[in-house]
């Protein structure tokens, strides 16, 4: 009977430690047990070094590091040392890079509402936007992004407003002003559409290949934010800065659904928060550091200015606003629940 009894005892002895090994994991956030990671995510960006972007992905890694206990651990690639900046939506819907901050613009062929969050003009306050990214209709936007692209935008993140940045001296006051200009803008026909609303001449150039674009008058001027105007050197190769505020460049630290659903409720609450909480640096970096980075400005040489914001307004919002390819696409409602909070005038179409 006992050598018969042996294999139950073993399998029984088997299950037990199997119990216990289950009941140990039912806590809030796993530990990480010998100090391995039990999930690596790759985040990736092409952002430099110096950007409060990059910084706060850094931040954001070690603060999921820190609420996982070591169970969670995030890869930090900045300078599209992982993916470039023309490849990064792609690879992140196919999971070559598990993060990565999309803008609502690359969205336009899956789950175009999503661009209502950039439309030019329609926000006058980084809090507006913020406001709309956490509405209801915002959660809406989210659940299109998992169901049609795959992906889950975590937050949203201010880069500030984007300001046109020339090599050239010649006075901007109207987009009128701006015909015939090569203006760099990202890749997209949203980025495209923008620039020839505000009256340039567009070529697409990626983040990383604006400076020698400038430098060798592949382009006579970019936009972007002030801050990021200034931690990629592009005084160096400007003369001048027009204060369009135009749109705010505003960015989605996105992930990977497929990489979402590896980690268990407690990681991916952890996950949300660090990104919360990062980004809300970021965003006072942003905002704390525009008067100093134009007086820097001002300080290497280019003349600061400010334009006919009404001109310019008018010409871009009647651009988008009218187009129904681009606003047909809004959630139902969205766009009116903007522009009474915002106290934007639509435009006469």
């Amino acid at each position: 009977m006992r050598s018969g009894q042996r294999p139950w005892r073993r399998m029984m002895g088997g299950l037990g430690v199997t119990l216990t090994a289950v009941l140990a994991g039912c806590g809030s956030v796993p530990s990480s047990a010998g100090n391995e990671p039990r999930v690596t995510l790759k985040y990736s960006c092409p952002c430099t070094d110096q950007q409060p972007q990059t910084q706060a992905m850094k931040r954001f890694a070690d603060e999921v590091k820190k609420l996982t206990k070591g169970a969670v651990t995030i890869e930090v690639f900045a300078n599209g040392s992982l993916l470039s900046q023309n490849v990064e939506f792609q690879g992140l819907q196919k999971g070559s890079t598990d993060i990565a901050d999309t803008d609502p613009s690359q969205y336009a062929a899956q789950a175009p509402a999503m661009q209502i969050l950039l439309t030019p003009y329609l926000f006058t306050k980084w809090s507006q936007v913020q406001d709309t990214f956490g509405s209801p209709d915002g959660q809406k936007l989210i659940d299109q992004a998992v169901q049609k692209v795959g992906v889950r935008p975590l937050d949203i993140q201010n880069l500030g407003a984007r300001e046109l940045n020339l090599n050239l001296t010649k006075t901007i006051r109207t987009p009128a002003d701006m015909n015939g200009v090569k203006l760099r803008m990202p890749p997209g026909p949203y980025w495209t559409k923008l620039g020839q609303a505000m009256g340039a001449q567009v070529t697409p150039v990626a983040f990383n290949e604006i400076y020698l674009a400038l430098q060798t008058g592949t382009v006579q001027g970019q936009d972007n934010p002030v801050a990021t105007d200034v931690t990629n050197k592009f005084y160096e190769v400007t003369k001048q800065m027009i204060l369009t505020n135009h749109v705010f460049s505003a960015v989605l630290p996105t992930i990977n659904q497929k990489s979402w659903v590896k980690l268990s409720p407690a990681e991916q609450k952890a996950v949300v928060q660090a990104m919360k909480d990062a980004d809300v640096w970021a965003d006072a970096q942003v905002q704390d550091g525009q008067v100093q980075n134009i007086k820097f400005l001002q300080q290497h040489g280019l003349k600061v200015s400010s334009p006919d914001t009404a001109a310019f307004q008018a010409a871009v919002l009647k651009s988008f606003l009218c187009d129904p390819s681009f606003t047909g696409a809004f959630l139902p409602g969205m766009l009116k629940e903007i522009e009474k909070a915002t106290k934007t005038t639509a435009p006469s179409c």
